[in-house]
């Protein structure tokens, strides 16, 4: 039996549980995908927030986040 596609949802759960593993992000983001936080381009606003911006591929989607979560305190 094939297997169900998963939800968007279901993508975003696993990326983020699974940030450290490198061949999971890269199977589950595509190579050309633009990952956008907050804004496009504000150098300003980049300064006081550092993982806002365009970011383009995987690798960069988590190191966007892994930025986030420097700053962010749980």
């Amino acid at each position: 039996m094939p297997q169900a596609i998963p939800t968007p949802g279901e993508v975003v759960q696993k990326v983020l549980q699974n940030l450290s593993d490198a061949d999971t992000v890269n199977a589950l983001i595509a190579p050309d995908a633009v990952y956008v936080s907050l804004n496009f381009d504000n150098p300003e606003l980049e300064r006081i927030l550092p993982w806002t911006g365009t970011n383009h591929g995987a690798a960069s989607f988590t190191e966007a986040l892994g930025r986030m979560f420097t700053y962010w305190s749980w």
